[in-house]
């Protein structure tokens, strides 16, 4: 069967190109006219007319000048001779100047040149003499200043206060450091005062802070309340004689490891009284 299909397929590829070769007819391009439907070939309908012609149109050749040559020419200029002339140079004679005629002065002796330093000499001591008898004359002595003092306590000198006022502030100092109780506060908490103390022993504007605002509390608590209590206490009474109405304490302290009170040498009194 395979065989017989082979030889099919052969036997039809041969009748095709054998009738391609005998009828080469069929195989050209064909149209379909009028309404009888005649068939009639492309190439019969073609005429010279419906043939599209190409011109070609002649290129002009391009002309090429080449560049003239230019002729240089070298023109000569004789330049005229200079005339020299003779010239005469005649010397100019300077006026001359005259020069002064220095007259030697005789040069003065030993003995007059002593003489006029003894002169000078002495009209300039007469001449200090005068004017120091005219200071004196015009200074005249003033009266020496009368000693004033404000001073007025009869009981101690001015030193023996100020040491008393110092000793003053120290036990007030010390008092308050005691009857606050702030050592519970932390290592290096600063603490800070100040009030007032009229003659009579009332305290007041009391004033307190801290360094630390988580302490606040225990200024406020038990520092301020220390301070209160010191009123109208024997430690407030001022110094004997003194001619003060009030005075202000101010003072701090450190929370440390040891107590330290303080002393008299860490104040210095410094108000005056004003009438």
């Amino acid at each position: 069967m395979d065989f017989l299909k082979v030889a099919i397929v052969v036997l039809f590829v041969v009748l095709t190109i054998l009738t391609v070769k005998i009828h080469p007819e069929i195989h050209q391009p064909m149209l379909i006219e009028d309404a009888d439907f005649k068939l009639v070939r492309i190439s019969d309908t073609i005429t010279k007319d419906s043939i599209p012609v190409m011109t070609i149109k002649p290129q002009q050749p391009t002309m090429t000048q080449e560049p003239v040559p230019v002729k240089t020419v070298e023109v000569k200029v004789q330049e005229p001779p200079v005339q020299t002339k003779n010239v005469q140079i005649k010397p100019i004679q300077l006026p001359k100047k005259e020069v002064p005629v220095q007259t030697q002065t005789p040069e003065p002796s030993q003995m007059e040149l002593l003489q006029k330093l003894l002169n000078t000499d002495i009209e300039d001591t007469k001449a200090l003499q005068e004017n120091a008898e005219k200071l004196a004359k015009t200074i005249q002595p003033q009266p020496a200043p009368l000693q004033t003092s404000k001073h007025k306590n009869p009981y101690m000198t001015e030193q023996e206060e100020l040491i008393a006022w110092n000793k003053w502030r120290s036990n007030i100092h010390n008092q308050i450091m005691k009857d606050s109780n702030a050592g519970v506060a932390p290592f290096g908490t600063m603490f800070t005062f100040s009030f007032l103390v009229d003659k009579y022993g009332n305290v007041s504007n009391v004033k307190v802070s801290c360094s630390n605002n988580f302490c606040m509390d225990i200024a406020r608590n038990n520092l301020k309340p220390a301070i209160s209590k010191l009123q109208r206490k024997p430690i407030l009474n001022f110094p004997r004689g003194t001619q003060r109405t009030s005075t202000v304490v101010n003072g701090s302290f450190m929370i440390g490891s040891e107590d330290r009170f303080s002393t008299p040498s860490n104040f210095s009194d410094i108000e005056r009284v004003v009438h």
